[in-house]
């Protein structure tokens, strides 16, 4: 059988933004961030949402909340392909034993982190919510809400996809 594989993140972006942007470890907090802020104004406005954020591109997703580890490991197209990546997979092939001194746990921990604010990302990742409990009604309304990104949330009652919007669009600044 055919394996499905998903486009580039790069054709993700809207058409009118050009390039795809390209944001850092500190400006994808910060997006995050914002929508979880995002997310927490809709949920005062419709509090019978019953639902969560993901990080997704087509055939995959991964919670907002995910370490760059987990998101390296379960949306690796998101991370841009650099040195930064590859010096990232390698090191976290190579944990300390469980037997390692705590000192030398916390000297691989400190240089995880240093690695993982090092990664790039793809800022055309869209930043969906997820639903626990499928209320069409309510999921209607949504598409049509303010805080949703109306262009990229298809405006059908036979979708169930709500797009708040992409990193970018939650990035204070794009280089």
């Amino acid at each position: 059988a055919p394996v499905f594989v998903p486009p580039p993140v790069a054709n993700l972006v809207r058409m009118s933004t050009g390039a795809a942007p390209i944001i850092d470890f500190h400006q994808l907090q910060a997006a995050v961030a914002a929508a979880k802020d995002r997310f927490g104004k809709i949920r005062a406005r419709f509090p019978q949402l019953k639902g969560y954020l993901v990080l997704s591109i087509p055939g995959s997703q991964i919670g907002i909340g995910s370490s760059p580890q987990e998101i390296l490991s379960g949306l690796p197209a998101v991370v841009v392909d650099d040195e930064a990546k590859s010096a990232f997979r390698d090191f976290v092939k190579s944990p300390p034993p469980k037997e390692a001194a705590e000192a030398e746990k916390k000297r691989w921990n400190e240089q995880l982190r240093d690695l993982a604010a090092r990664l790039r990302y793809h800022a055309a990742c869209r930043v969906e919510i997820r639903f626990d409990h499928l209320d069409y009604e309510l999921i209607a309304r949504l598409q049509s809400d303010e805080l949703v990104d109306r262009n990229l949330t298809p405006q059908t009652r036979a979708s169930i996809r709500i797009v708040l919007g992409t990193l970018a669009d939650f990035t204070p600044r794009i280089p």
